[in-house]
């Protein structure tokens, strides 16, 4: 929980600046009620906690950015090529002579199909036909479903921290963390005479 800083002086005056709670080395001690917990435990404040997982959820959005880019430059070279293919199998054909029979079309490309809305009215059959295509179609997620689904989660768990940690006893420690152990070296700060462990050794 304590640890030596060999910035001590630079880290309490850049900690005058910076609001407790969201510096690098901020942490809650959280104590034991001895009903269901016997020992101690540390954990990040929230907004600290709340800085991490913001940077996290940006990582996660950056990556499917990523990912999705790739798949639009992958489709734009498969059209590309198919374009590249349709012309030359168009040039090969005019020059075996088939310049008289009619010039196979090009096959078209495969995609999703718009459902046409005609005039009848549905039956309940069709509507379960429908449901059924619909579920079967929502089993895929997709990049946007899954990033909220992500956020919803975090956004729970976030919240079930919260109200954990309210209702648990806890030390805001801070500088202290490092400025304890500065008594080994400068036993001065709490009065003593003695040397510090640099003098000793």
């Amino acid at each position: 929980l304590c640890f030596v800083n060999d910035r001590f002086d630079e880290e309490i005056s850049k900690a005058s600046k910076t609001r407790k709670g969201m510096r690098w080395y901020d942490r809650e001690y959280v104590l034991p009620d001895f009903a269901s917990t016997f020992r101690g435990s540390v954990r990040l404040p929230e907004p600290l906690k709340r800085k991490h997982e913001a940077e996290e959820m940006k990582k996660i959005e950056d990556e499917m950015d990523a990912l999705n880019e790739e798949q639009e430059r992958a489709e734009v070279a498969e059209e590309a090529q198919q374009l590249v293919d349709d012309s030359e199998e168009a040039a090969a054909n005019e020059n075996a002579g088939n310049g008289g029979k009619k010039r196979p079309e090009p096959e078209p490309k495969k995609g999703k199909k718009r459902k046409r809305k005609s005039g009848k009215k549905k039956s309940v059959a069709d509507d379960d036909d429908d449901n059924d295509a619909e579920e079967n179609d929502s089993d895929e997620e997709t990049d946007h479903q899954r990033l909220k689904r992500l956020k919803a989660e975090r956004e729970a768990e976030r919240r079930r921290r919260e109200r954990e940690a309210a209702e648990q006893q806890s030390l805001a420690l801070s500088v202290e963390r490092f400025a304890v152990s500065e008594v080994l070296f400068r036993p001065s700060d709490i009065g003593l005479g003695a040397g510090g462990v640099a003098e000793a050794v």
